[in-house]
């Protein structure tokens, strides 16, 4: 019988704890900076996201789900996440357990805020866990960027959404995700660089050595036709040559890292392929060069014969010029650094300064007068039928 109470006393206790960090009002205040997310949340519908693999993800700011239209066997009022593959749902968050608050980058306060929620067991373990990263980004009220489940113990499933409620005093774009290579966003060297527009799946064949490929960036291929041994929704691209397929990266090995030393040249992207023993057999790597003028395309593939071997892709676009993280506005991309540069050097060789174009101006005024008093000499002289050699 002792025990009987000393369990339940356990029981309240963790109960009235539970209580405590009970957070409904969808504010957070912090570092003298107070967060409203309250316009985020939703009173008739629910946010809707579905990615590559067909899971569906279904989820609410600071809310539970309200209605179950946007997803058959979700159940509304209580959870505030639920993800939908094969007919299966998955809730992933308590409503009555209160969000809890926290930075989104802790070594970067600009970054974002996290809420996030747990479903807990009799014990008060976490079963699982959701968290919602609201990414700073002042052009947007409410964007979805990406949704990601990730295989942990407990499992935990993450969605990341661009908004300017997220925003301190000095905004700051969005950063990729660490846990999310499907976002297709880096800042590197202090720019931002966003690659979403451009993400797909890429053919190409190489004229000299026949070799053909299947290529996709920060999502696995879904389209592989034409390929009869390559599969869907497994690497992030194939080599087919003289009949054999080769893999080419997991997408789960994603490292962005600066394509040069100078910014506005784009900036690069890393896959490794990994055996069964979780040992590098090979590499992919993409170079995104800044082109303001192309929209996005192969321009070559090269293969390296290292050990292991390496797959280099160069991939022409204007989303590979980066934007200055304090003002979102595109900045100087590398074409149009080049000819500002070529433009100045022509002033100072062989152009006019402003200075030397007045001065003609005012010459050719002068002469244009003095012409003027000549043909006018010149058609007196002719009514008097007199002719001088001018």
């Amino acid at each position: 019988m002792k025990n009987f109470y000393t369990v339940v006393i356990f029981f309240i206790a963790l109960t009235i704890l539970a209580q405590c960090d009970v957070d409904h009002t969808c504010k957070w205040e912090r570092d003298g900076h107070q967060y409203d997310f309250n316009s985020l949340s939703l009173t008739e519908s629910n946010y809707n996201y579905q990615d590559e693999s067909g899971v569906q993800y279904v989820w609410n700011v600071c809310l539970p789900t309200n209605t179950q239209k946007d997803c058959s066997c979700c159940s509304a009022g209580k959870h505030n996440s639920w993800t939908r593959h094969n007919s299966t749902c998955k809730y992933w968050g308590d409503y009555s357990n209160g969000e809890q608050y926290a930075y989104a980058d802790p070594n970067n306060y600009g970054t974002g805020v996290k809420i996030s929620n747990q479903v807990l067991s009799s014990l008060g373990h976490t079963l699982r866990s959701t968290a919602i990263y609201l990414f700073c980004n002042p052009n947007y009220e409410n964007e979805i960027i990406s949704c990601y489940e990730q295989d942990t113990m407990p499992s935990h499933v993450q969605m990341n959404i661009a908004t300017k409620y997220a925003c301190r005093t000095t905004p700051t774009p969005i950063p990729t995700p660490t846990s999310d290579p499907t976002s297709c966003m880096t800042i590197q060297d202090n720019m931002l660089y966003d690659l979403r527009a451009v993400r797909g799946t890429y053919t190409y064949t190489d004229k000299d050595t026949k070799n053909q490929y299947w290529l996709s960036f920060c999502k696995n291929l879904d389209d592989i036709s034409g390929c009869s041994c390559c599969k869907a929704h497994v690497n992030t691209g194939y080599l087919l040559q003289n009949g054999a397929c080769t893999e080419l990266g997991d997408l789960s090995t994603s490292d962005w890292m600066p394509f040069s030393d100078d910014p506005n040249e784009g900036v690069t992207l890393e896959y490794d392929k990994m055996d069964s023993l979780n040992h590098k057999k090979r590499s992919m790597k993409w170079d995104f060069v800044c082109d303001s003028d192309a929209k996005g395309e192969i321009t070559e593939v090269v293969e390296l014969s290292l050990m292991p071997p390496r797959t280099e892709i160069t991939f022409t676009t204007k989303h590979a010029c980066p934007i200055d993280p304090l003002h979102p506005s595109p900045s100087p991309t590398a074409t149009a650094t080049a000819t500002a540069k070529n433009t100045s050097q022509s002033s100072s060789t062989g152009g006019l300064s402003g200075r030397y174009t007045f001065m003609v101006v005012v010459v050719c005024c002068i002469a244009c007068f003095v012409f003027g008093l000549i043909v006018n000499k010149y058609r007196s002289d002719k009514k008097g039928n007199k002719y001088q050699q001018l």
